[in-house]
């Protein structure tokens, strides 16, 4: 996967770039392989300290005014980097970019088109549901000025630490939404670090203490839309928590967000949380 990854970064039309590879302490070979087959890299080695860490890392080391991302089990098309370029230079320099992503199994019906976008005066502007208006990561382009003003990643060996950013900075002046093209092919597959139910649980949590401490921008105004997107994030955590048996970090993280699950209409949920942990209860048994 990560030959597939790289190759289609070096298959850009666009070649104002540099390559920053960060080996998360992996056991897999990626080291012998980057060192045998990736010459014209920046290769970071670290122990295993999450993805937010990696990140950080990579952040450090980058040269550029814009700093894109790309997991190394998904894939950029040859364009994405060139219509990265035109929205930047279409919408002022904004801090904040993200395109759309397409499933892998579709990758093969990604054509090249007229970039199309929407542009916000920041990111809270955009949210109006469950979750920022974010394709992933991999669909994002951050001004690296901004992007290291802010802090980077959550450094916490956590999942949601994309969300986290994203909250924080939810005021970063322009918000691009690029619509056409797709900027890359998403693959899902049961080694994703998001499947990963105990670092969510961390990163549900982590959510809620940010934004009970005020950390996130916006105040009173957009408080509901974060909360709204907090909310729905330890919903889904909770249920996968459900899921594994994990039944005290579901109760935990039902407590922790209860009054907002309230506001937010998610009653079916509410009223259906007894029977989920009694079958969860159920199945340890």
């Amino acid at each position: 996967m990560l030959q597939e990854a790289l190759r289609s970064v070096r298959e850009q039309s666009f070649a104002d770039y540099e390559i920053i590879v960060v080996d998360d302490g992996s056991t897999d070979g990626t080291v012998e392989h980057l060192a045998a087959h990736a010459p014209g890299l920046h290769v970071i080695h670290q122990p295993h300290r999450g993805p937010g860490a990696a990140r950080n890392a990579g952040i450090a080391a980058a040269q550029g005014v814009y700093v894109a991302f790309l997991d190394s089990d998904d894939a950029w098309f040859p364009w994405t980097l060139q219509t990265y370029r035109q929205a930047i230079l279409q919408h002022g320099e904004p801090a904040f970019l993200t395109g759309a992503a397409l499933p892998w199994e579709r990758k093969g019906d990604a054509v090249a088109q007229e970039t199309m976008t929407t542009c916000f005066p920041d990111l809270l502007h955009a949210c109006d549901g469950d979750m920022p208006p974010v394709n992933g990561t991999p669909s994002i382009c951050l001004r690296s000025d901004i992007l290291r003003a802010s802090g980077g990643f959550a450094a916490q060996n956590m999942n949601a630490e994309d969300v986290d950013l994203w909250l924080r900075l939810g005021d970063a002046p322009g918000f691009v939404r690029i619509h056409a093209p797709a900027v890359f092919a998403q693959r899902k597959h049961e080694g994703n670090v998001s499947r990963a139910v105990a670092p969510s649980v961390v990163g549900a949590s982590h959510l809620v203490r940010e934004e009970r401490a005020g950390v996130y921008p916006g105040g009173v105004r957009f408080e509901g839309r974060r909360r709204r997107i907090i909310a729905a994030n330890a919903r889904s955590v909770i249920l996968a928590a459900l899921r594994q048996g994990m039944i005290q970090d579901a109760w935990r993280l039902l407590r922790e967000t209860f009054s907002w699950q309230f506001q937010f209409r998610h009653l079916r949920f509410l009223a259906a949380f007894p029977f989920l942990v009694v079958r969860a209860a159920c199945a340890r048994r």
